[in-house]
């Protein structure tokens, strides 16, 4: 997250500047939770987009845009549904946790059952409702492949809580480890399952590694973080019990306003235009969500930091705004230019049909890191009012 170089322990720049002082600015600024925690945030994402990329090309050469599209709908609707069985708590207990006291254990696990609760209630519905409305989602009416929907998304509801329980409990070092075995299991198993299991190989081989991952961490959780939390912060009885409850009904609305935009575009395309088409498509509008992942790594870490210390949000809401345009605007850029070449991984047709789509998407991304970053903070001031507002507007544009 700092630039510069490290120092050395001998000699001196060509001004005489004294070039341990560097080292020392980096190794002070590391010890910064906020920047470790952004750091390790950074570092999840960029592995884990890394391996998602060689996911998709590996599914895009071994199964049709057709399977593609489908799969990659699923897997939006999959997301969708469990960040809403969420209802605004990823962003809640990012602001809330680190000063939940006492009541931390009870509010790690009212999340946990209340996003199972809701992760089956809208999995179902959506399992009777789609093939109603959508002749592409006609399986889901087979009860085997309902089971296995309803299952992904309560697995992926809890195994994406997770993350943000890790990140209050300011233990967002361990969630790089845990994402990276997970996509590392990921990519194994699309190898062996993407061209089977009637065309649902790409789903399985997304879920399975997550179900295995969600018991251990909820152990550590329970049985080891939580524990020291309360021992570094102490067990003071919670306060704002009431505004913890207004900002997770104003920051579930956000979430749905977000689900619009985001997660269940991909569902749209397929419907407007075909299943080919929207596996076309779907192959850019992941390798530009893998972009912003940068910018809501970032945006947790500064959520949980600026709820310890409100007073110097704005100062860090503006340090953490440059240092992560820097390299989103690099990246965008290089992939730009590089657009045509980079699509050529997933096969010619891509590389033929989505180049133009790609270099949109990675224009936005400046800009969706502005607003990203902004969300977080907002949540940091427990302002849930500007979330949904911010949310309401992306979904009207």
């Amino acid at each position: 997250m700092t630039g510069g170089s490290r120092g050395q322990r001998s000699g001196a720049g060509a001004t005489g500047a004294p070039r341990p002082a560097v080292g020392r600015e980096l190794l002070r600024g590391l010890r910064t939770p906020l920047y470790r925690d952004a750091l390790a945030l950074l570092l999840n994402s960029g592995v884990t987009s890394l391996i998602g990329v060689a996911y998709w090309t590996l599914a895009a050469r071994l199964t049709s845009p057709e399977v593609v599209g489908v799969n990659a709908a699923l897997i939006s609707v999959m997301v969708a549904l469990a960040s809403l069985s969420h209802l605004g708590l990823e962003g809640a207990l990012g602001g809330f946790l680190p000063r939940a006291g006492a009541a931390t254990g009870a509010l790690v696990k009212r999340a946990y059952v209340l996003a199972t609760v809701l992760a089956v209630a809208s999995a179902t519905a959506f399992v009777v409702a789609a093939p109603r409305f959508s002749a592409q989602l006609g399986d889901l009416q087979r009860p085997g492949m309902a089971v296995l929907f309803v299952a992904a998304v309560l697995t992926w509801s809890l195994f994406a809580l997770q993350d943000s329980v890790l990140t209050g409990l300011g233990r967002a070092v361990w969630i790089p480890l845990e994402n990276i075995l997970y996509s590392a299991a990921k990519l194994v198993l699309v190898l062996v399952l993407a061209a089977g299991l009637g065309g649902y190989g790409i789903l399985v081989s997304w879920v399975v590694p997550a179900a295995l991952a969600v018991v251990p961490v909820l152990l550590a959780v329970f049985k080891v973080f939580i524990p020291a939390h309360l021992e570094a912060y102490g067990t003071e009885p919670a306060r704002g019990t009431d505004l913890f409850r207004r900002f997770v009904a104003g920051d579930g609305l956000g979430m749905l306003l977000a689900q619009v935009h985001t997660a269940l575009l991909p569902i749209l395309v397929m419907e407007q235009a075909g299943a080919e088409t929207a596996g076309r498509f779907y192959i850019p509008w992941m390798l530009a969500q893998s972009l912003d992942l940068v910018a809501v790594n970032v945006g947790m870490s500064l959520t949980v930091q600026g709820a310890h210390t409100q007073d110097q949000l704005p100062s860090m809401f503006r340090r953490v705004l440059l240092r992560t345009l820097a390299p989103v605007g690099l990246l965008a850029a290089v992939a730009i230019v590089a657009a045509p070449l980079v699509l050529t991984l997933f096969g010619a047709g891509y590389a033929d049909a989505s180049v133009e789509a790609f270099r949109l998407l990675l224009l936005g991304s400046l800009f969706r890191v502005v607003i990203t970053l902004a969300i977080c903070a907002a949540r940091a001031e427990r302002r849930p009012s500007r979330v949904v507002a911010l949310h309401a507007a992306l979904t009207v544009l």
